[in-house]
This record gives structure tokens, C-alpha cells and sequence, in this order.
């Protein structure tokens, strides 16, 4: 169901009802209602598109970032599973020439509402960045533009939806770019939620359809399934888990191996004057059996 859709049953008064079946983490006895309310006229989320340096270099990526700043008490979407919410949806305009990359998602943080319903979102503020390759004779000034389209939620949803642009200009080569002072908190921020490769930080061991998850001096480990996951037995109790291991059950379909696909968050107590401090990673982590009861490999980085 897209966005004008949603609107135009919200202005109806309509209940729209997500079903549970579509690729969600796993089982409830009914489907997640979403009832998308009449915007008041006051949005709930602020959009906008932020440059990362003042200029554009000939020949080199440019970074920008849609930005969405979140009324308090309420939230938008991951693009992993969720039980009742969908992701950003986004269309970015470039000038010819310009390659746009895909967006880098942050890590979200779990949310469980009433009826065991779990989704996993963005509170206060979210920086979407991306990578665009500048052409080598680029110059004057390049304009760039994003519709966006979203659903916020608190108890209700509001779907809701923005174009925003930017210009920047394009700069001397060899002359290096200055940085952005808007864009710098909100760049550090999503930068510092990025899942990094899994490489050996983890162990998955697989035991049939069962993979527990170790992470050595970790204090609490949570996994966030990205669309392409297996589905997992009990995500909003299993998928969070105190201590440095994490089991879960990854549901099973004949003639189909059980993928395990997502952002592994690790968190450790911290060491020394910031001992009271915890200290919290990401990674991305995607791994399957080799066979059925045996070890699993190393995830892939």
C-alpha cells in the first residue's frame, strides 16, 4: 500500500490493517492495526537535504544526507522488518552525469507496543546519507532534490510526505572542499550507527535451525532482521538477550536453507574512568548453515 493510498483511506477515517504475514519477525494472534489519522495541518516530522562540504570536487563522491527531525513521542520506520510500519520511501533527482549511490541506514532501536507488537524505528532525529559520484567536468552548480514519504506513528499514524532540495556548488579541482558546519553533527551521528562488517567479533554456531550468537565480554546482545532474514521464532523475546550470547530460532521451509541477515547490536560495560559507561557497537552480520546440524561458517563481512 503506498502512500496516497494510506492518505487518501486516513482523510476516510479508515483503519488500515498491515498484515502480520508480510515478511514480519514473527508470529501474533492478529494483525498489527495501524489507524492513520487526518494530518492537523502541523507535521510531525521535519525533512530536509543536507550537503556534507560547502562544495562539489570534479571526479569525487560527494555525501549528502536526508535528514528527518522527529516530533518527540513519536517515530518512523527502519527498513528492516517491522510488525506494523514501512520504511522511508525516497526519489532522488541528480543532474546528468551524477551517480547517486543507495542509502546508508542507521542502526534503529526496538519498539514493542500492546499486542506483542514489534517494530524497529527512529526517534528524534535521523540522518539517511549518500554517496554521489561527481563527474570530472562537472561544473557551475549542481541542484539536487528528494521526494520523500513516510508514516510516523505515536497510538496513531500520520502518513505524511516532503520534496526537498539542495544546491551546491561545484568547485576548483585540487582545491579541497570545506566542510559543512549543518551538516556535521547529524553526519557524526549517522556515521556512529552504521553496522560495520561482522568480521571476527562474533561467533555463530548452528545447531540445526537454532544459531546462537557470541560475542565475547559483551553485556547484552540484540538482533534486527533485516527483509531478506529467515523468519525467527519469538523475535520480540528472543531477540534481545543479556550477557554475550544470543540463541535464536530461525523458522525452517523444506528445500530452503535458514539465512540469518541483519544488524547485530553489542553493547559492553566500559572500561576504566567510563566504567558506568556502556559502550554500544553495530554490525551487520549474515551467515547460514553449512548443512543441516552442522557449524556454521564464519559470518560474512
Amino acid at each position: 500500500m503506498n502512500i496516497n493510498n494510506l492518505v487518501l483511506l486516513g482523510l476516510l477515517g479508515v483503519t488500515i490493517s498491515i498484515g502480520i504475514g508480510l515478511g514480519c519477525s514473527h508470529a501474533v494472534a492478529e494483525p498489527a492495526a495501524v489507524s492513520v489519522v487526518q494530518p492537523d495541518g502541523k507535521p510531525k516530522v521535519r525533512a530536509s537535504l543536507l550537503c556534507e562540504t560547502t562544495t562539489a570536487m570534479p571526479g569525487k563522491t560527494l555525501w549528502l544526507g536526508v535528514h528527518f527531525q522527529i516530533q518527540k513521542d513519536w517515530h518512523i520506520y527502519w527498513n528492516g522488518r517491522n510488525d506494523s510500519g514501512f520504511p522511508v520511501e525516497t526519489e532522488i533527482t541528480a543532474p546528468p552525469g551524477y551517480t547517486v549511490g543507495g542509502l546508508k541506514w542507521p542502526a534503529p532501536k526496538r519498539h514493542v507496543a500492546e499486542g506483542e507488537i514489534l517494530d524497529h524505528i527512529y526517534e528524534g532525529s535521523v540522518t539517511l546519507i549518500f554517496p554521489v559520484e561527481v563527474p570530472a567536468e562537472a561544473k557551475g552548480t549542481a541542484d539536487f532534490a528528494a521526494k520523500l514519504s513516510w508514516l510516523v506513528c505515536n497510538e496513531s499514524c500520520v502518513a505524511e510526505d516532503a520534496e526537498v532540495r539542495v544546491s551546491v556548488p561545484v568547485g576548483q579541482p585540487g582545491v579541497p572542499a570545506e566542510a559543512n558546519a549543518q551538516a556535521k553533527r547529524p553526519f557524526a551521528e549517522a556515521r556512529a550507527r552504521w553496522p560495520k562488517p561482522i568480521g571476527t567479533a562474533a561467533r555463530v554456531e548452528w545447531n540445526g535451525s537454532t544459531a546462537t550468537v557470541q560475542v565475547a565480554g559483551a553485556a547484552s546482545l540484540t538482533f534486527y532482521p533485516l527483509g531478506d532474514c529467515s523468519e525467527i521464532d519469538g523475535l520480540i523475546r528472543s531477540g534481545t538477550a543479556k550477557g554475550d550470547q544470543l540463541k535464536l530460532q530461525v523458522a525452517t521451509t523444506r528445500g530452503v536453507v535458514p539465512e540469518l541477515h541483519g544488524v547485530l547490536e553489542v553493547t559492553r560495560t566500559g572500561t576504566g574512568p567510563a566504567a558506568s559507561t556502556p559502550v554500544t557497537e553495530w554490525f551487520e552480520i549474515q551467515t547460514k548453515p553449512i548443512s543441516a546440524g552442522a557449524g556454521a561458517p564464519a559470518p560474512k563481512s
